[in-house]
């Protein structure tokens, strides 16, 4: 008995070691490209944390991807796309080696992985962060390219404010990408469950233009209770030799094809609510998009539901 109970104490360890998570996603775009065919596609995720010891975890997500009306893009490859290990020094400080998620402010100009170190200061008020590797997103020659950035946030009560630097380092950096700096600013001011928002960003490019967005919205979302909801409308203008790299909008993926010779212009709207509990049907529309090339719309849409546990 002794050992049995020994045997189970251990076991009891072990699993509590070890948590999953997950989301999955059926998703349907209708695309701004004439020529382009709407999308409809699946996509699991899945997240394993190991914790090592009271201050230190590592941790992966598995991720692979379905395409019910495009059998080209469908691979059935299944990978590993997020791999770091996370040391809190205390309950403020933090260190994360590896492949991390990179969302700066609300993922507008970046909204994917980064693979490198990144130092991370918070105490509830004030946020500020220090990084160096390579990108997962952007640009091609982005993400071959080494890269140091920062941030620095603060949350006054009335209003969040948060800016971010972006280095990219070598002596042919910009040659190769036109820039080799970015920057950029969020604020937001909550009113109770109403909020207004907008961010800005800029580079060194010799022909540099900015980028820029302007909103409001209001949330209520929670996950365990059907009815909430969170809805946003904004608008968004792209400066012809902007950067905007991120993936937060799957209904205006088309910007990079479009936004090429001219200031592209569009108002968006996206929202949430919640159906039942950790189910949630996703919603945005892009209208009004000035600057399409010929062979491109006016607007562009998706639905998805999402499943969280």
């Amino acid at each position: 008995l002794a050992n049995l109970g020994v045997r189970v104490s251990n076991l009891e360890k072990k699993v509590g070691n070890i948590y999953w998570t997950g989301d999955a996603k059926m998703m349907y775009t209708q695309n701004a490209g004439k020529t382009t065919p709407d999308t409809y596609k699946g996509r699991i995720r899945l997240n394993v944390k190991g914790q090592v010891n009271d201050d230190t975890y590592v941790q992966g997500r598995i991720v692979t991807n379905m395409y019910f009306k495009d059998a080209d893009k469908d691979d059935g490859n299944t990978t590993m796309d997020r791999l770091f290990v996370n040391h809190n020094f205390g309950d403020k400080t933090s260190v994360v080696l590896g492949r991390q998620s990179l969302t700066v402010f609300g993922g507008l100009q970046y909204d994917d992985a980064f693979d490198g170190a990144k130092v991370a200061y918070n105490d509830g008020k004030l946020d500020a962060y220090a990084a160096f590797g390579q990108m997962n997103a952007g640009t091609d020659e982005e993400k071959n390219t080494d890269v140091g950035f920062g941030g620095l946030g603060y949350d006054f009560g009335v209003a969040k404010l948060n800016a971010a630097y972006f280095n990219f380092a070598g002596n042919k950096a910009k040659a190769n990408l036109g820039y080799d700096e970015i920057w950029g600013a969020n604020l937001v001011v909550p009113v109770q469950n109403f909020s207004a928002f907008g961010e800005y960003w800029d580079s060194n490019a010799d022909k540099a233009d900015s980028a820029w967005q302007a909103g409001l919205g209001y949330n209520t979302l929670d996950l365990a209770k059907p009815g909430s909801f969170a809805l946003n409308v904004a608008y968004n203008k792209v400066g012809a030799n902007a950067y905007l790299g991120g993936s937060t909008y799957d209904a205006i993926d088309f910007i990079d094809g479009i936004a090429a010779d001219k200031t592209l212009k569009f108002w968006n709207v996206f929202g949430d609510v919640v159906l039942q509990k950790n189910v949630t049907l996703h919603g945005e529309y892009a209208w009004d998009i000035d600057n399409t090339k010929e062979g491109y719309d006016d607007n562009a849409w998706t639905l998805s539901l999402n499943y969280n546990f």
